[in-house]
């Protein structure tokens, strides 16, 4: 038996929802990593304001990086246009 169009659309809502609770527990470990070993300021508020910047970060990026799989007609286009993402964000002076 098939499963019909609404499961494979249900299932891929689910898979989306679980990168929430796995990104915030990939921010946590990213965010503990690099605050303490470049030392920043100590303290929750600013602990936790770096935390929402990096899990913010990461969810943006994930949805571009989706959205460019969405719309890209095969992997050489895809890959394309994410090495020009990645490039026209780098640094002035690495240019």
């Amino acid at each position: 038996m098939q499963p019909s169009q609404g499961t494979e659309v249900h299932v891929q809502h689910c898979e989306h929802s679980l990168q929430v609770p796995f990104g915030l527990i990939e921010a946590v470990v990213y965010t503990c990593i690099v605050y303490f070993i470049v030392d920043y300021q100590r303290g929750p508020g600013y602990f936790f304001i770096f935390y929402l910047l990096c899990f913010s970060v990461m969810q943006v990026m994930a949805a571009i990086m989706r959205f460019n799989a969405c719309v890209s007609p095969n992997m050489v286009i895809s890959n394309s246009e994410v090495s020009f993402l990645q490039a026209s964000g780098s640094s002035p002076l690495l240019a």
